[in-house]
């Protein structure tokens, strides 16, 4: 196996050891198969070395064509609409060091954090509304967004938190106009995507009771 697949790399070195131990078991496998069940000839098995064997096993080996996936692209769509979130009198991302921290040896304090509006919006399992904390925030109208995908949370969320901000057509969510700090979602615009359980049987039980 290091003659045939030579590299540099020391990851693809140490996963070229995990499938060498493969290839070998395969092979005293196949050896054993093929004399003990099959009653091939010594002569021949033996004239099949571990190189030839490995060859043939790579021989319909196809160069992987990987897709995009589509968190990856969402990322590079973030990278044009979203910026990190900085301090209110200033550009600085990251908040005044505490004494704590100083005596720590630390020029600078935490990153600005902000609670995503879009996820304020998404009731959770427990009926309240999800407070997502986030570095980010929508360059033109400094909403904060979640970087992360949160696609299937909260009962099933179809779009990431900047998909629903670049598509929405309400003023409310939009990127039409600056969002204050501090601002609430109004209760009209709650989403709750939780299938929740029916009260009309127990309610029956208990007219029956």
């Amino acid at each position: 196996m290091e003659k045939r697949w030579l590299t540099k790399d020391p990851w693809f070195r140490l996963m070229t050891s995990v499938v060498g131990l493969c290839v070998v078991d395969m092979f005293r496998h196949y050896r054993y198969t093929e004399l003990k069940m099959h009653g091939r000839d010594q002569i021949e098995i033996d004239n099949v070395r571990i190189l030839k064997f490995s060859d043939q096993i790579c021989g319909e080996l196809k160069e992987w064509e990987r897709k995009k996936p589509r968190s990856s692209q969402a990322k590079d769509d973030d990278r044009h609409q979203l910026c990190r979130v900085t301090q209110k009198d200033s550009l600085s991302t990251t908040a005044a060091p505490t004494e704590k921290q100083l005596q720590a040896g630390r020029t600078t304090g935490t990153c600005c954090r902000l609670t995503c509006f879009v996820c304020r919006k998404h009731i959770t399992q427990k009926g309240e509304r999800r407070r997502q904390q986030t570095i980010w925030w929508c360059k033109k109208c400094h909403m904060p967004l979640c970087r992360s995908s949160r696609v299937g949370e909260d009962g099933g969320r179809e779009l990431t938190c900047l998909e629903e901000h670049l598509t929405a057509t309400d003023d409310v969510f939009n990127c039409s106009q600056p969002i204050p700090r501090g601002a609430e979602v109004p209760d009209e615009h709650s989403v709750d995507l939780h299938a929740r359980k029916s009260t009309r049987k127990k309610r029956r039980r208990n007219n029956r009771g």
